[in-house]
This record gives C-alpha cells, sequence and structure tokens, in this order.
C-alpha cells in the first residue's frame, strides 16, 4: 500500500468525534474510538477488510457465520452455563 493511501485511511479513522441530539438538546462533544465512518466512501470497504477476519478469532468448537456486516456466533451444549461461559469467552477474547 502506497504511504499517501496509508495517511488517508489514518486521517479518515483518527481523531472522530460525535455529538447526540434529541429535540433542543445536545450533549457534548465524545469521542469515536472505534469503527468506520457512515458515509465515508472508503468505510464498506475498511469495514469488509477487518470484519473478514473475525472468524479466524473463534475457537474451533463455536460455529460462526459472516455474510456481510452480518456475524453469528454459536455453541451446541445440554448445559446453558456452558453455552453462556463459552459464547461470552469469545466476546472477550
Amino acid at each position: 500500500m502506497k504511504p499517501h493511501t496509508i495517511t488517508f485511511i489514518k486521517k479518515i479513522l483518527n481523531n472522530r468525534t460525535f455529538r447526540v441530539t434529541r429535540g433542543d438538546v445536545t450533549s457534548d462533544c465524545i469521542n469515536q474510538e472505534a469503527g468506520v465512518p457512515q458515509g465515508s466512501v472508503v468505510s464498506a470497504t475498511l469495514f469488509g477488510v477487518k470484519i473478514n477476519r473475525i472468524n479466524k478469532q473463534i475457537a474451533h468448537n463455536v460455529v460462526d457465520f459472516l455474510f456481510v456486516d452480518d456475524f453469528t456466533a454459536g455453541y451446541a451444549s445440554t448445559n446453558m452455563n456452558i453455552i453462556e461461559r463459552r459464547l461470552q469467552k469469545q466476546l472477550t477474547s
């Protein structure tokens, strides 16, 4: 990747903020620490590059499905506590 492309992507992803308005009230400015900006020309591509690697992080005994921007993970057991622990471990690892 060319240096100017990397600089362009960094500028899109760094130093982003947002505010929420409801009615006449607007929140303080909050730093956006994750995700890609909606509406950007390259956002869908950047999201696709990142999300396509998610299944490499999933344990071999957890089933996962990825379709465009939808991701599902599942685990089968007769014990709900085991299911909960196994899926929670995937979310936090």
